[in-house]
């Protein structure tokens, strides 16, 4: 795998509302995990050299406060593919608007509340 950019959050590298700004030295990330709190040895770990977060996005705390809840991340070193690091492989073109979409991932579909577990699936109508 190359050092193409990653997607996270910028909630997920640390607590709301934070004054730990979001620079590539604050950033690790650990793939190949499908617990918080115990590792089986498939992890694999790479530092953040750029981040990118998304133009909308507002770390206050408040209503729609997750709306633009998405950061993009330039790594070293490169992620190995393996049945437990896999790349995501995004569509050619966005959805057509009034399409159901289903997403999976770490997160919490009542934020703020709790943290979400690996597998959680949300869905939504894409706009």
């Amino acid at each position: 795998m190359t050092t193409s950019p990653m997607t996270t959050t910028p909630t997920s590298p640390r607590p709301r509302p934070s004054r730990v700004p979001l620079s590539p030295s604050n950033i690790q990330v650990r793939a190949g995990s499908h617990s918080l709190e115990a590792l089986t040895g498939q992890e694999q770990y790479a530092f953040a050299t750029e981040v990118v977060v998304h133009p909308g996005f507002s770390d206050q705390d408040g209503e729609g406060s997750y709306a633009d809840d998405l950061m993009l991340l330039r790594i070293q070193p490169a992620l190995t593919v393996t049945p437990f690091v896999q790349p995501l492989t995004l569509p050619s073109a966005p959805p057509a608007p009034g399409t159901n979409c289903t997403v999976m991932g770490w997160g919490t579909t009542t934020s703020p509340e709790g943290m979400g577990h690996p597998g959680g699936e949300a869905g939504g109508r894409a706009e």
